[in-house]
């Protein structure tokens, strides 16, 4: 049965919030069981969809899990090779990260072309690319990806687009590879820093993680059971302190890093808010008078797309018109026309938008078009005083623990019908 949340808005938040695990840090670490033959303990793992998604493609190649508290057990000791071509991994956007994981473990890897958010093209090209660099074989038959790497080696592979999954799967790929290959023009993100932490903690040898180049030192290990705390999601965070800049009052959030919301920081100060930052926590109280901003997305260290519709909120709050350029998804601005529901002013010009903000919005029933588009929703229905109604809740819930029980701790009303 569908679910939809209900809300009633203008109440400033307080409270505190410790932040989970980082969906994409847990996400690409599930993938990596598949070399393992002992126990993996993540600690802090969010009862997300995304996780338990995963859990269900990998659980094919025979590897269990269990909760205990709010950690994550997974077990590979019975692991076995089988193909992927299902439902679960077509239906999956980082299902498409186990190919290099299985290249290594296997060989050999056979999966569905991955889905995923509706927001624009995803291509796997430079994925492709390069696995092909490192003398992987391919072929896709009827969507589904077929690969041969048993004449892989390693190499260098310089990557046309820094993309998140093309990096992670050329680390997975080359960790046992003889020799060093070497990434040029990989992803920075912070949650491709903690994967390598994560792999290193294994045995594996991974330098410069985070810059503009990383080495893979191959070699073949025997990783032992082993217990790691992924760093915390910094969209949930970025989204929580969002929230209060535009409500008004004040947050504290535990367990994250300040230098993966420099981004969001940087904006959220110069809209008005006033932050300090402690070891692993992050401070925020706003006064609800915001000023106006421009934001380009873009790669890490630039301004993250899975804030920009969380930003759209922000910007329908501030004192002025307001632009958001998007350079990553091109469809990521479908969610404009489910903001216009609210009486909202958007302007769309080819990859940008213009917004204008302190208009009088009013109550309605919206849907969220994905999941970060479903976050933005929620926040701008707790601005307006009128109840709101937001559908398709389902999406959010694949990034988003509790969303609605973790916004009311905050103060807010919500419920989720």
């Amino acid at each position: 049965m569908a679910q939809a949340y209900l809300t009633r808005g203008k109440r400033k938040v307080n409270g505190s919030i410790q932040i989970k695990s980082a969906k994409n840090s847990i996400l690409p670490i599930i993938c990596s069981t598949v070399l393992q033959k002992n126990d993996c303990e993540l600690i802090l793992v969010p009862k997300i969809k995304d996780v338990e998604e995963l859990l269900n493609v990998v659980g094919l190649l025979g590897i269990t899990s269990e909760r205990v508290n709010e950690n994550l057990i997974i077990h590979s000791q019975n692991i076995t090779y089988s193909s992927l071509d299902c439902d679960f991994a077509k239906n999956f956007r980082a299902s498409i990260f186990l190919v290099g994981a299985m290249l290594t473990r296997f060989k050999q890897c056979e999966i569905s072309l991955p889905g995923g958010c509706d927001i624009g093209k995803r291509n796997i090209d430079i994925h492709l690319d390069a696995l092909a660099s490192l003398g992987a074989r391919y072929e896709i038959v009827q969507d589904v990806l077929i690969f041969n790497g048993k004449n892989m080696h390693s190499g260098v592979v310089e990557l046309r687009y820094p993309s998140v999954g093309a990096t992670i799967n050329t680390i997975f790929a080359s960790l046992e590879l003889e020799g060093i290959t070497t990434i040029i023009n990989p992803a920075k993100e912070p949650e491709i820093k903690d994967l390598a932490s994560f792999l290193n903690s294994l045995g594996y040898v991974i330098v410069g993680a985070g810059s503009k180049k990383i080495s893979i030192y191959g070699r073949k290990i025997f990783p032992k059971p082993i217990a790691y705390k992924p760093i915390g999601d910094r969209i949930v965070a970025g989204t929580l302190l969002v929230l209060t800049t535009i409500l008004g009052g004040e947050i504290m959030l535990s367990n994250i890093e300040q230098d993966s919301l420099e981004p969001v920081i940087f904006y959220l100060k110069k809209v008005g808010a006033k932050i300090a930052k402690y070891q692993n926590a992050i401070y925020l109280y706003s006064n609800a008078k915001l000023k106006p901003f421009k934001i380009v997305t873009g790669p890490f260290p630039q301004f993250p797309t899975d804030m920009q519709s969380i930003f759209i909120s922000l910007a329908l709050c501030c004192n002025g018109k307001s632009e958001i350029v998007e350079k990553v998804f091109e469809d990521r601005f479908k969610v404009v026309d489910e903001f216009k529901k609210f009486g909202a002013c958007i302007k769309k010009r080819e990859n940008s938008i213009i917004i204008e903000g302190k208009k009088s919005l009013n109550g309605a029933t919206v849907r969220a078009t994905d999941l970060r588009a479903g976050a933005g929703l929620v926040l701008t229905a707790l601005t307006i005083e009128d109840s709101c109604e937001i559908e398709n809740i389902e999406v959010i819930m694949r990034g988003y623990e509790d969303f609605d029980k973790i916004l009311r701790t905050l103060g807010q009303d919500i419920k989720k019908n």
